[in-house]
């Protein structure tokens, strides 16, 4: 009696290996594509998110609004140390064009940044500050995602 394989079955083994390795390798090609684009996405989602938040925080303490637009404004606030001071935020208008806080990039993945005034919670919103303005929302979307971040 004869030990071991013979050449075609190892030859059969091998191929049904090779097709299982294969067929392995093609389904987590895509595995590997969704995982990095999510990645881009929580991570444009992250830096949108940060970039409202600082704004919202120093919206908090407006003490006057020099100039207000639907794509900038320039304003005083009281740092935590109660010193005045002015800042201006401006975005260009063109999709991945940084959002600027004092010339400094808040964020880089904008598709669109609007800011909107009311004079009232429940009025329609205006897109120039007015001496009778009395809330501001900011609406941000960012590029890499669908999402759209405001607060007011």
């Amino acid at each position: 009696m004869k030990r071991g394989f013979s050449l075609v079955e190892m030859i059969a083994v091998l191929l049904l290996l090779s097709v299982l390795g294969i067929s392995a390798f093609i389904s987590l090609v895509p595995m590997t594509d969704a995982m990095m684009q999510s990645r881009v996405a929580v991570g444009s989602a992250h830096k949108i998110n940060l970039a409202v938040e600082r704004l919202a925080s120093e919206f908090l303490t407006i003490t006057n609004v020099a100039a207000g637009g639907s794509r900038s404004i320039t304003y005083d606030f009281l740092d935590p140390l109660g010193r005045v001071n002015r800042h201006a935020v401006s975005w260009s208008g063109v999709p991945g064009d940084s959002l600027l806080l004092q010339g400094v990039p808040l964020s880089d993945d904008i598709r669109d940044f609007e800011l909107r005034y009311y004079n009232r919670a429940d009025d329609p919103a205006q897109f120039q500050w007015s001496a009778d303005t009395r809330l501001v929302e900011i609406v941000l979307r960012s590029q890499r995602s669908d999402w759209c971040y405001t607060n007011r």
